[in-house]
């Protein structure tokens, strides 16, 4: 289903979200 996948996508992007900023205070 088309929610189901949506469901997963966004937590996904959350995370991926918090990662790209953890890693440009790195960079």
């Amino acid at each position: 289903d088309y929610k189901t996948l949506e469901r997963k996508i966004r937590p996904s992007a959350w995370e991926f979200a918090k990662i790209c900023k953890s890693n440009n205070l790195e960079i």
